[in-house]
């Protein structure tokens, strides 16, 4: 076996969908829609063997406190090529090249709790979080907030900026444009107001909210129950956001210092997760 490492670039495509799609089993729309819609906004990392990808990770370029950052996502090995070393390696590759590129900071989201202590061997730590809030819809047409209000025109990134504060990874316009393209293609509806942007789904007569950013709460609110009949909605968001006050931190991620000089932050906040 002779593997070549190499950063991906658009004539990788259509062997980095192949892999997508063969690995993550997901519909066709969403895989071109990453390809075709926010290729532009990552770096990608790829291992042949011969002509044969094998393994492929993506760096969705963002920022964190005003360094740049990453989302990384997408990781992924053909099922022969499995318990390897491969994505270890591949991992180190990438995260060097994004060092000397000036990332400062990685953040990634496990698939499941047992790829925590995997990615915790690469120096990544579960230091990312959020706060998970279920409320019936009657609470929630009542549902006050002493918060955040705001006539700030409609922008994804000074929305985050104006919701989150700090500890958070900016993600630009076009990629939270794309994820509501690429949820959408899994039946995720998107509210977009003035001053707010919400992705949630329905099952069981629940609106699962799991992002949200807004500069006024309550626009957000009557948006949400114009959109849907749920009986109960469930919010995921930032741990220091006073709508999640009286609910519990939970691990939500992970994140790790790429220059060994800036110090992480608590309770940092991912955002709009992908695979």
């Amino acid at each position: 076996m002779s593997l070549s490492f190499k950063k991906a670039d658009h004539s990788d495509i259509p062997k980095l969908k192949k892999l997508w799609a063969v690995t993550f089993n997901e519909k066709q729309q969403a895989v071109d829609l990453f390809f075709n819609k926010n290729f532009e906004n990552l770096s990608a990392y790829c291992v042949y063997d011969g002509d044969l990808t094998v393994s492929a990770l993506y760096l969705v370029h963002g920022y964190l406190n005003g360094q740049k950052a990453h989302y990384l996502c997408g990781a992924s090995t053909l099922q022969l090529y499995r318990k390897r070393g491969i994505m270890g390696k591949l991992i180190e590759y990438a995260l060097y090249d994004a060092r000397k590129n000036g990332d400062v900071y990685s953040l990634l989201f496990p698939a499941n709790d047992k790829l925590y202590s995997f990615y915790g061997r690469f120096g990544y730590i579960a230091d990312c979080t959020a706060k998970r809030l279920s409320i019936s819809r009657r609470q929630l047409e009542s549902f006050e907030y002493d918060g955040i209000n705001s006539d700030l025109p409609y922008d994804y990134e000074q929305l985050q900026l104006k919701c989150f504060k700090k500890d958070f990874l900016l993600q630009n316009n076009k990629f939270v444009e794309f994820a509501a393209e690429y949820y959408a293609a899994y039946g995720v509806k998107a509210v977009r107001g003035k001053g707010c942007f919400a992705l949630y789904e329905e099952y069981d007569d629940c609106a699962d909210v799991f992002y949200s950013a807004y500069a006024d709460f309550s626009e957000l609110k009557t948006l949400l129950l114009k959109s849907t009949n749920a009986h109960r909605f469930v919010f995921t968001g930032k741990a220091d956001n006073g709508v999640f006050k009286d609910s519990k931190t939970q691990k939500f991620g992970m994140i790790k210092s790429l220059d060994g000089c800036h110090k992480i932050p608590q309770d940092v906040f991912i955002g709009i997760t992908l695979n």
